[in-house]
């Protein structure tokens, strides 16, 4: 092999390394973050909602709570993003196990702005539909932008 060629492959094969290391972080960082909802939705509901699906206070609680939580930790956790998170833990929580202490469950593969998307559909079917098939196929376009054209064509109304 020449000289040049050896330089490349080298360059190459560390190239490959770094880029799967980055996908690995990716992939770590949004499995957390998800996590980190599922987790909130759940505080929510156990502790102030007291296992009920809807407690007439809630309103004024996530508030509240959005308040504080944005005082403290800056952009992200809006009413609005509360209310993902109650909704969210409340459609995943029979399909998550509990996790071997220090280990994520396995079960979120997509990233929170996906499952806020995959929230919209309010069909179990269909929405499970949209989630294998954004884990599966990766979609090049936005998962908004898929389920707004099968809307438009099919069964959506």
């Amino acid at each position: 092999m020449k000289k040049r060629e050896v330089k490349n492959n080298l360059f190459l094969s560390i190239k490959l390394l770094i880029e799967e290391a980055k996908q690995k972080v990716v992939r770590n960082v949004n499995s957390i973050i998800v996590y980190t909802h599922f987790e909130i939705g759940k505080i929510i509901i156990k502790n102030e909602q007291k296992g009920k699906k809807r407690a007439q206070y809630a309103k004024k609680t996530l508030i509240q709570l959005s308040t504080a939580l944005t005082n403290e930790y800056g952009n992200g956790y809006s009413r609005s993003n509360l209310e993902y998170t109650r909704k969210f833990y409340l459609l995943y929580k029979n399909r998550i196990s509990q996790p071997v202490v220090g280990e994520l469950p396995g079960s979120f593969q997509l990233c929170w702005s996906h499952y806020i998307q995959l929230l919209t559909i309010e069909d179990e079917n269909e929405r499970n539909f949209y989630e294998v098939g954004a884990a599966r196929e990766a979609y090049l376009y936005s998962l908004e932008h898929s389920i707004e054209n099968v809307c438009n064509f099919s069964f959506c109304g």
